[in-house]
């Protein structure tokens, strides 16, 4: 069995995921400037906001 079959992990990823992009784009300098609410339709999520990054060019 995958990590992926088990329905606890499945209910975990997208949280991990998010965190790690998160993390991750706060590491290479962005910052979050705005959301738009509903800009994204996930499959599994619905309507769902969309983060609008900004960094500043060296």
């Amino acid at each position: 069995m995958r990590a992926f079959d088990n329905p606890d992990w499945a209910q975990i990823w997208p949280i991990l995921r998010d965190m790690a992009v998160e993390k991750l784009s706060a590491d290479l300098g962005f910052v979050t400037i705005g959301t738009v609410p509903g800009a994204f339709n996930s499959p599994t999520k619905g309507r769902v906001g969309l983060h609008v990054l900004y960094r500043p060019l060296p």
